[in-house]
């Protein structure tokens, strides 16, 4: 027997995806940053019943995985987009929104920023008012 053959089986393997997307949640056509220093951050994320996030937008492409829960996301224009555990996520860019957990058990969410080395990937109302005088 080749044992090259054999370490080449896939035994014991399910695979699924969870994600395919061409638009945000907010129909955004997804665009990759043009840069080089890529930097990707892998966050693990828990907004107990009744949290929210704070309103906050993403400069760059953000995936969100729900992990446990019922993701809620608020933006500006007052639509409302939910996501359940085993689903995933292409949240806004640079769009105003709110994260809220609306269930009655934790909400744990696995989120991947897919950023910049020296750019941040979260911007709230005081980073907002920097970013507009520079």
């Amino acid at each position: 027997m080749n044992p090259t053959s054999e370490a080449n089986k896939i035994v014991g393997r399910k695979a699924r995806s969870l994600l395919k997307a061409f638009a945000t949640i907010g129909r955004q056509k997804l665009e990759y940053l043009r840069t080089d220093k890529p930097e990707i951050e892998v966050m693990l994320v828990e907004v107990k019943p009744g949290g929210q996030s704070g309103r906050h937008l993403h400069p760059v492409p953000t995936l969100v995985y729900v992990i446990e829960g019922t993701l809620t996301v608020e933006l500006d224009d007052k639509s409302r987009h939910k996501c359940q555990a085993g689903n995933a996520v292409l949240e806004v860019i640079n769009t105003w929104h709110n994260a809220r957990n609306m269930g009655r058990k934790s909400l744990k969410l696995l989120v991947i920023y897919l950023g910049e080395k020296g750019r941040a990937n979260v911007l709230r109302g005081i980073n907002r008012l920097a970013r507009e005088r520079a």
